[in-house]
């Protein structure tokens, strides 16, 4: 979330900060690229950034203008110094699309609220009724009162157009016209050309499928797009993405590792289901602990050994696994309004780092970068039992196993007479093969 991350020049902070957890923070597009050094050391090998083009707010999801990035985060100039800088070091790029809706003050919209049904634009959102708001709305729009209080008045008035979430900011936009599916195309194309490797598509299940199949059609074949889709992704893969945000495995996830609500064979009986439900596209699956929507799974859990548990089946699972900036260093969340939680500025202070929970990070992105049976090779389950998970990646000649306790009791395991151990967290006795409590490794059989 580039307005979290890191402020790399004061001079285009928005005027409108109003604070941590409400409003701008001041990140920007100049202040990743003083930090790459710190996502290159971890490893990682792509950037997806939430929205960065010109809009209102801070978080980006409400576009203005879909063909320059905000004066805010930087400028079309800092994109392109940005891109040149990851290029440098084989770090690819996804942006993110908001395409199910775009800004109240986008000039389609505005033209609609000028000229109502003579706007050429009127069947480019889906309106429901002329005109499209009421005088106390615009007159409240046009209000001298900060934003912040504005915002509150409009909520309270009606408008006849539909919207994202019934938020008054974020008109829908009418996908069963031609014009705009045009639209969505170029946009995407255009950005493809100034750099960038992908797009995760914003709200994906709320547009028409088809949709998605015709621009997976018009893009470049190694172009990679994600879809935002909160459920089921079945419907979405193969001809419209190359996976989907893997929300039914966060919810195994969640159920095992935080509420405690799941068996260790209930959890294999999950992953076994989204294996058939998704076959080759599992491996092309947004895996994720945490994410800009979510609570941080750290705050979840809190406790450093449990999170550290996840991250390993995380890293050693089918997928492509994702770290949502600051939980390499074991950022908490904020005491805020539920959608804020998780978006706390990232901490650059290295001596409030937990530095455990990043070299764990560090080391295990590198073990999945080394590791051709963890990136794609076949699951398969040794032991699931109670809150014991044993399973190994094989692919060829190479065979990798992983062990995970997460009980407060020390469990036996039984390991080959000779591997190589090359990941421990928490505690491990190779003499006796005791796995202690909320602890895991990883090892390769020789």
């Amino acid at each position: 979330m580039p307005d979290r991350f890191a402020n790399g020049n004061p001079e285009n902070d928005p005027r409108d900060c109003v604070g941590f957890g409400i409003g701008h923070y001041g990140g920007d597009l100049e202040g990743i690229i003083k930090k790459l050094n710190h996502i290159e050391e971890l490893g990682v090998n792509a950037l997806y950034l939430t929205p960065i083009f010109e809009s209102m707010t801070y978080h980006g999801y409400d576009i203005i203008d879909y063909f320059h990035v905000a004066e805010k985060f930087g400028g079309d100039e800092t994109f392109k110094q940005l891109v040149d800088e990851l290029k440098k070091r084989d770090i690819k790029l996804i942006l993110d699309g908001v395409f199910h809706h775009t800004s109240f003050f986008h000039p389609y919209f505005q033209d609609i609220l000028e000229k109502g049904k003579e706007s050429k634009y009127r069947n480019f959102y889906r309106v429901l009724n002329f005109p499209v708001v009421s005088k106390d709305f615009l007159k409240a729009i046009h209000s001298k009162e900060h934003w912040t209080k504005k915002y509150q008045e409009l909520k309270k008035s009606k408008w006849n157009y539909e919207s994202f979430f019934s938020v008054w900011l974020m008109p829908r936009l009418n996908h069963e016209n031609p014009e705009v599916r045009t639209f969505v195309r170029t946009v995407v194309k255009y950005w493809l050309d100034q750099g960038a490797d992908g797009w995760r598509l914003d709200v994906a299940h709320g547009v028409p499928p088809e949709v998605w199949q015709e621009i997976k059609k018009d893009v470049p074949e190694d172009a990679y797009l994600i879809g935002e889709v909160m459920d089921d992704g079945r419907l979405w893969l193969f001809d419209k993405f190359h996976g989907t945000m893997n929300y039914p495995l966060y919810e195994a996830l969640l159920r095992f590792f935080v509420y405690d609500e799941i068996t260790a064979e209930e959890f294999l009986n999950w992953l076994e289901l989204l294996s058939v439900y998704y076959g080759p596209a599992e491996y092309t699956m947004y895996n994720f602990l945490d994410n800009h929507d979510v609570e941080r799974f750290l705050g979840l859990v809190r406790d450093k050994r449990k999170y550290l548990c996840a991250l390993t089946f995380l890293m050693t699972y089918k997928g492509i696994p994702a770290i949502y900036y600051g939980d390499e260093v074991g950022l908490e969340n904020m005491n805020v309004p539920s959608m804020e939680v998780s978006r706390t500025p990232m901490e650059w202070n290295t001596n409030k780092w937990n530095k455990e929970i990043l070299k764990a990070t560090k080391e295990l992105i590198n073990l999945r970068k080394t590791s051709k049976a963890l990136q794609k090779g076949i699951f398969k389950p040794v032991k699931f039992k109670d809150k014991l998970l044993v399973y190994k990646r094989t692919l060829d000649n190479e065979s990798i196993l992983v062990a995970i306790n997460y009980s407060e009791k020390k469990c036996h395991l039984s390991l080959p007479s000779s591997f190589e151990l090359l990941f421990q967290n928490g505690s491990f006795n190779e003499a006796n093969m005791q796995l202690g409590p909320f602890s895991s490794i990883v090892a390769k059989g020789l």
